[in-house]
């Protein structure tokens, strides 16, 4: 964490993680092409978890890299309060995000088998996914980090490695602490979700974002936003459920 309050050092652990992400993106290629037989489901969900690994992680990390000064005055002409700004281009990203996981369930006849045997979402259906299931917990967790990043002078590429963090553990509590195994993968799943919308936004001064964060808020920022997001995110999730019913794939809870 005390990394991370150095600028040079955030983008040394960026580069890190991008080594560990092609690193296990290999083994994952190996385990895929070799190890895992067609048609099985660990096949299937090690081939859906690389298309989520290209076309998330390498192609819209690259092409929010490119665009990112763009989006950034853009964004800033749109006449809304900044915090407002920045948790709805972050709920945004993430529905993107969760384009593509949604897609590569309903792809697994590519793999030779059901999204009911291989699946790396709860469903099928897209509205199903996002409305009760992830992208509605995230929301609050977006406008908590609005509000951090209006107390203190966090950099984007922090806020990045922070919510990868977060998103990391997530997985963890949901699919297992294996997941941990596959933190360069999710470190940019989960970032890349609210890199842009912390890279657009104005400047430290310009917020009153005038607190340089001390190493204690660097944990915090970790923690507080799921703490604090899962209850009216829950929330949130159950009324959707109430409303329209979802139907979930077979032994998904």
């Amino acid at each position: 964490m005390l990394a991370l309050m150095h600028p040079r050092m955030s983008r040394k652990l960026i580069k890190f993680f991008l080594i560990l992400l092609a690193i296990q993106t290999l083994i994952a290629l190996v385990l895929f092409l070799f190890l895992t037989p067609y048609g099985t489901a660990a096949h299937g969900i090690i081939g859906m978890g690389l298309g989520l690994i290209l076309f998330w992680n390498v192609i819209g990390g690259y092409i929010q890299w490119k665009i990112r000064d763009r989006v950034k005055a853009a964004w800033q002409a749109v006449r809304l309060d900044w915090r407002l700004k920045f948790g709805i281009l972050a709920t945004i990203m993430a529905l993107l995000e969760e384009m593509v996981t949604v897609t590569m369930t309903n792809l697994s006849f590519l793999f030779g088998t059901t999204p009911a045997v291989a699946h790396i979402t709860v469903s099928t259906n897209y509205l199903d996914v996002v409305l009760t299931n992830s992208v509605v917990l995230f929301v609050p967790m977006f406008f908590i980090w609005a509000l951090i990043l209006s107390r203190y002078d966090f950099s984007p590429n922090a806020v990045l490695l922070l919510w990868g963090t977060t998103g990391t553990l997530m997985e963890a509590g949901y699919g297992g602490a294996n997941q941990v195994i596959g933190i360069g993968m999710w470190m940019f799943v989960y970032g890349l979700m609210i890199y842009l919308p912390a890279y657009s936004m104005p400047s430290a001064a310009e917020r009153g974002a005038l607190r340089q964060p001390r190493w204690w808020h660097y944990v915090l920022s970790v923690f507080v936003p799921p703490i604090v997001g899962i209850v009216p995110g829950g929330l949130l999730g159950t009324f959707f459920k109430f409303i329209r019913p979802p139907h979930y794939l077979p032994g998904v809870k």
